[in-house]
Parts: C-alpha cells; sequence; structure tokens
C-alpha cells in the first residue's frame, strides 16, 4: 500500500503573551500546549502542520512568538493562514522576525509531497468576517488555472459556506462566490477545502469536494445555536491523510490528562 502524505490542521489557538490569560474560562495556552503534545507524541507523526488562523487573541508581537516557540517544538514543518483575530504585522514581526512588517495579505501557495497546498488570508483588520480582495482572487484564479494540474488543497481561515449557526454564518466569508468562481476551473483536481472561525467540527461540499471546519485548540462552540454557547467537548485537531490521490480526514478530541 502507498504510504499517505500526512496533514494536520489546527486551528484558533488564541494565544496570548500571558500564558495564564483566560478566553470563555478556559486557558488557550494550556489547552493548545496539550493538543500540540498530543500531535508530538502520536506513534504516527506529520509531515505537515497547516495553523488555519486566530494563532493569537490579541494580535501582539509576543503572542505570536508564543505561538512559534510552540510550533517550533513540533517535529516538521508549520505553516499558516491568518484569521480575524490576527495582525498580519504583527505575524510578521512575531513569526517572521520582520523588523519593518506590512500588512498587506498573507497568501501562501507550495508544493509539498506531490500536493499544491494553498493557504489563504482571508482576514479583513478591524472585521470578524472574512473577505478575498481583488488581487486575492485574482491570484487564486492563477493557482486555480486548468494547467495547473497537481492535486491541491485549500486552506483558509473563514467558511465559504454557512455552518448552520447563524451568529457564525453573519462572519463567514462576505464574497465566497467570487472565491468558488475563482477555483472552479481547477475543481477536478481540488481534493478539499478546510477552514477554522467556527469552533466546530464541520462536513460540507461543494460540487463533490469536501468541505471540512475542525474543533480549536482553545474552547468549542455549540454546534446549531443562534449565540455563542462555549462546548463541553475537548479541543482536538484535524488529521487529513492523502494516498494515492484520495483524501480521508477525521477529528482527534484531546481531553484533558488524569
Amino acid at each position: 500500500m502507498a504510504t499517505a502524505t500526512k496533514i494536520i490542521q489546527v486551528t484558533d489557538l488564541h494565544l496570548m503573551e500571558d500564558a495564564s490569560a483566560t478566553m470563555l474560562g478556559a486557558r488557550p495556552a494550556e489547552t493548545a500546549e496539550r493538543v500540540v503534545r498530543a500531535i508530538r507524541e502520536s506513534s504516527s507523526p506529520p509531515d505537515i502542520v497547516i495553523a488555519t488562523g486566530d494563532l493569537t487573541h490579541d494580535g501582539e508581537v509576543g503572542s505570536y512568538r508564543r505561538v512559534k516557540s510552540l510550533m517550533d517544538s513540533l517535529p516538521c514543518p508549520v505553516r499558516c493562514a491568518l484569521g480575524n483575530h490576527d495582525v498580519r504585522q504583527g505575524f510578521r514581526a512575531g513569526w517572521a522576525g520582520e523588523s519593518a512588517p506590512s500588512d498587506a495579505p498573507l497568501d501562501d501557495a507550495f508544493d509539498f509531497e506531490g500536493l499544491r497546498l494553498i493557504l489563504l488570508d482571508s482576514s479583513v483588520p478591524g472585521e470578524s468576517g472574512g473577505h478575498l480582495d481583488p488581487a486575492q482572487i485574482q491570484w487564486l484564479k492563477k493557482e486555480c488555472e486548468p494547467i495547473a494540474s497537481k492535486p491541491k488543497l485549500i486552506f483558509l481561515h473563514h467558511p465559504p459556506v454557512e455552518v448552520g449557526s447563524p451568529w457564525i454564518d453573519l462572519m463567514m466569508l462576505s464574497n465566497a462566490d467570487q472565491f468558488f468562481d475563482a477555483i472552479a476551473p481547477a475543481k477536478g483536481t481540488i481534493l478539499g477545502i478546510f477552514f477554522g472561525h467556527v469552533h466546530q467540527d464541520f462536513e460540507g461540499d461543494w460540487e463533490g469536494i469536501p468541505i471540512l471546519g475542525s474543533r480549536p485548540t482553545s474552547v468549542p462552540f455549540t454546534p446549531r445555536t443562534d449565540r455563542c454557547v462555549p462546548s463541553s467537548e475537548p479541543p482536538g485537531y484535524r488529521i487529513i491523510e492523502i494516498r494515492e490521490g484520495r483524501l480521508s480526514s477525521r477529528i482527534v478530541q484531546v481531553p484533558p490528562e488524569g
């Protein structure tokens, strides 16, 4: 049997420089460390980890340094997409060490193990919802031209579809129609679309392509509610495996130890 490429999605870490800081009654630093430790100690380590936004809760440079320190403990590359709680300049300074960081969108695309991984920055400074500006849409169209035939995975923070929680659906990707139009020429090569933001597990599809959301490393939310209701379920991460051009995926819960 062919060896699978194993990708792990983590999302919505909401880390702050102060490790004792809380969010909705939990310590994001503590839960994120627990999730990352579970990944690190797994009997089958990932080939790469993709973090799909809200890496920090406050966008501070020191908070991104904490995120980087945590992710550097993993035995594989880590790449990031940004979310609404993120600040581009803070990320560039704290994660990448840039001395004069800009606020331009941080989109990324790269080849990995025979795949094309596309990471979109759907953040809008000062807004909770997501949007891709015209230049980003044009960039995405180029990535999805018919001649670009490698199997693709697309990662972004904001969901491009409704998830059934009205208060969250108000904060989805606002120009999802343009997003889908941009990727349509490549739909035969897109294996999956993955997002964060919603703090809950989600499975949907577009034109037969899986659209999957993941629970956070911080505080999960109760699905299908009209307001924010923290869930009693534990945090976790999503495993994505690609074997012979086929995708499989599952959620791993990481309950408290002891």
